[in-house]
């Protein structure tokens, strides 16, 4: 497969990573009074190291497809504030963090992303039809043209933005959590019937 990027970026990249990683190392040696002290300070900081290098990785325009988000990440868990390219259909992305993602116009559908966060996440145009949802988060997620059509979103956070949705033909809500009005607005749409009104309890 043709990768367009320029050779120095990933090294721009990972040099910068390595950077903020030194300066929280040289920090644990000169305020931790202790081996144990400095390590259980380190040990709370992994998260946000590996923020830096994600969010590195980010400014240097590098875009991440599925194989390549979980090598970096070390398992699949660091989709936050990337690109993503590429298909995700038909995978288990259960537990991931999507957060602040740019997913426009990427296709999801038929994956099993049970309890992953889409928190600010650009998900126009994309394809999310027949996702198990289950227990996730699609808050102040950008939602424009985005085809949720037999997506399972049961117990799943919810916010307006699910108005701006292409499709939602088929979907289910039970349990699913939002405010009352955008309940209200959801039962108003054309697309919202049967089986899907009756999860959301539309009267």
């Amino acid at each position: 497969r043709h990768r367009h990027r320029r050779a120095s970026r990933p090294l721009l990249a990972l040099a910068a990573g390595s950077l903020v990683a030194a300066i929280v190392l040289g920090a644990a040696s000169c305020w931790g009074p202790g081996l144990q002290d400095q390590q259980a300070w380190l040990g709370g900081r992994r998260p946000a190291l590996l923020s830096s290098l994600l969010g590195a990785i980010v400014g240097s325009g590098v875009s991440l497809d599925a194989q390549e988000a979980r090598a970096i990440s070390g398992g699949g868990k660091g989709y936050a504030s990337t690109t993503l390219k590429g298909s995700f259909e038909g995978g288990d992305y259960s537990g991931n963090d999507f957060s602040g993602s740019v997913a426009k116009d990427i296709s999801f559908k038929g994956s099993k992303l049970v309890g992953c966060r889409f928190y600010k996440a650009n998900l126009n145009g994309a394809d999310l039809s027949g996702v198990d949802l289950t227990g996730g988060s699609l808050e102040s997620a950008d939602l424009g043209e985005a085809n949720l059509a037999g997506a399972v979103l049961e117990q799943a956070y919810i916010s307006n933005t699910i108005l701006e949705a292409k499709s939602l033909k088929g979907a289910s809500f039970t349990d699913a959590i939002m405010p009352a009005k955008v309940l209200e607005n959801l039962c108003l749409r054309k697309d919202v019937s049967g089986a899907t009104a009756e999860s959301l309890g539309c009267p």
